[in-house]
C-alpha cells in the first residue's frame, strides 16, 4: 500500500480485465483533495492486486483485499457461516467437557478430574464394580497419585462428572438453536462459547441444569 497523487479524482476500484479472464486491479482508500505546488489535486492510499475475482466480488471483499487479509476459502454465505460457527462451538463444548470438573470429597478438599473419553469410560467401569459390591475402587485426580476411593467419594465424582457433561451438552444444543436463528453474519461470528443465550432459545433441560450448576443467565 502506498500514497499516490492524481490530477483528477480517482475511482476507488480500477478494474482492468486481461485476455486470460483475470484482472489487474487498483484499490484506493482515503481519497482526498489536496492543495499542491501545481494546484489542487488528489491523493489516495492505493494497493495493486492481480486476481481472478469479478469486479462485483472485488467490491464485496474490498477491505480484505486492500489489507491483504482476503481468504478465498473463508465462508461467505449465511448458511456456511452458521455451519462453521456451530462446528466451532461443538469443538469448544467438547474441550470444556474434557477439561473436567472440580469435586469436593470427604476429606474437605477440592480435587480436579479430567473427563476425556477414556476417563469417562473408566468412571463407568469402576462404578460397575461398586454396584457389584466392591467397597472402594482405585482412581486418581489430576496430578495426584492413584488411591482407593470409597463408594461415597467415587459416587460424588461420577455425579459431578455426569452433571458437568450434561450441562455442557444442553448448553451447546441451546446455543446451536440460537445460532441457527440468527440472520446477521456479524452477530454469528461474534459468538463465543460461554456467552449468554436469550431465554427463548434455552431448552427446558438447559434451564434446569444451569440452575443446578449456578450458571443461570
Amino acid at each position: 500500500m502506498e500514497t499516490v497523487s492524481y490530477s483528477q479524482q480517482p475511482d476507488a476500484i480500477q478494474y482492468m480485465t486481461l485476455p486470460d479472464g483475470s484482472a489487474d486491479v487498483w484499490l484506493r482508500k482515503n481519497i482526498v483533495q489536496v492543495d499542491g505546488d501545481d494546484g489542487w489535486g488528489w491523493e489516495a492510499e492505493e494497493t495493486y492486486i492481480h486476481t481472478d475475482l469479478t469486479r462485483d466480488e472485488v467490491a464485496a471483499n474490498f477491505d480484505a483485499l486492500f489489507d491483504g487479509t482476503y481468504d478465498p476459502d473463508a465462508p461467505t454465505t449465511l448458511v456456511d457461516i452458521r455451519a462453521d460457527k456451530i462446528t466451532e462451538m461443538s469443538t469448544a463444548c467438547n474441550a470444556a467437557i474434557t477439561a473436567g470438573v472440580d469435586v469436593t470429597l470427604s476429606d474437605g478438599e477440592s480435587h480436579h478430574f479430567s473427563l476425556t473419553v477414556e476417563d469417562q469410560l473408566n468412571l463407568v467401569s469402576l462404578s460397575a464394580l461398586l454396584t457389584a459390591g466392591q467397597e472402594a475402587v482405585p482412581y486418581h485426580a489430576d496430578g495426584e497419585e492413584c488411591r482407593y476411593y470409597t463408594a461415597e467419594d467415587f459416587t460424588a465424582i461420577v455425579a459431578a462428572a455426569t452433571a458437568w457433561k450434561m450441562y455442557h451438552e444442553a448448553y451447546f444444543n441451546s446455543l446451536k438453536a440460537y445460532i441457527s436463528a440468527l440472520e446477521d453474519t456479524a452477530e454469528i461470528q461474534a459468538i463465543v462459547y460461554g456467552c449468554a443465550i436469550p431465554v427463548e432459545y434455552q431448552s427446558e433441560v438447559y434451564q434446569a441444569l444451569a440452575a443446578q450448576m449456578g450458571a443461570t443467565e
